[in-house]
């Protein structure tokens, strides 16, 4: 699988993250690299449609330990 697109959906003070995969082909990869826009409106990210908390403004970066 690789990357074919991330989306950025904001809701009132969260921003998610979306990454749209698809089957591999050539000029695509597994990879993303991205800049998240955050305001002072936003209090944190959270990745994909299970809204996993990655970035929070008062903790920063959060490190999970271990995704099943």
């Amino acid at each position: 699988m690789v990357v074919e697109r991330v989306y950025l959906h904001r809701a009132k003070s969260v921003m998610q993250v979306k990454v749209l995969m698809a089957l591999t082909r050539p000029g695509l990869s597994g990879a993303f690299d991205i800049d998240i826009p955050l305001s002072g409106g936003i209090k944190s990210v959270v990745f994909g449609d299970a809204h996993t908390p990655i970035w929070n403004r008062i903790q920063g970066p959060i490190h999970q330990e271990a995704v099943a």
